[in-house]
């Protein structure tokens, strides 16, 4: 059961590596619940073959497969932090926590992350937080950030 009301405010089918036209039947879902569901069509009844309790803080608004893997995922919320997860763990904790590319001007409140995108082939996650001119690199491998710096 959903909590939140059940709003589901992102599905992304998982892409074929080296073809983001070509979609499998395993899907990702999240929204207020601040679950991130991995579904299979295929499967009947409720098809959920794996679940990401309390994926954020608070509400899951967008999730984006890997282009070069297709067992990696991100999810972006009004949290501070982006969260990279590989759909094979057996753990309920992302792979990596992508967190410090918000700051707002005078100490303002941090509404948080409405969109990132894989870049260079899924090596690197990109992301701005909202109200801020703050762009973020991270590389997926290892977490770390790669460059950080203000857009004009």
């Amino acid at each position: 059961k959903r909590r939140g009301g059940g709003v589901v405010k992102c599905v992304r089918f998982q892409s074929t590596p080296g073809d983001a036209d070509a979609r499998t039947d395993v899907f990702a879902s999240a929204g207020n619940d601040r679950n991130l569901r991995i579904s299979d069509a295929r499967v009947k009844g409720a098809g959920v073959v794996k679940l990401f309790e309390d994926a954020s803080d608070t509400c899951v608004n967008f999730v984006q497969w890997s282009p070069a893997d297709s067992n990696i995922l991100f999810s972006a919320g009004f949290d501070r932090a982006i969260c990279l997860w590989d759909i094979r763990s057996t753990s309920d904790k992302p792979l990596h926590r992508l967190e410090g590319h918000h700051r707002t001007p005078g100490g303002g409140k941090i509404k948080g992350m409405h969109r990132a995108a894989f870049l260079a082939s899924g090596r690197f996650v990109i992301t701005t937080g909202e109200k801020t001119k703050l762009i973020s690199i991270y590389d997926v491998a290892t977490g770390k950030t790669v460059s950080r710096g203000e857009s004009d």
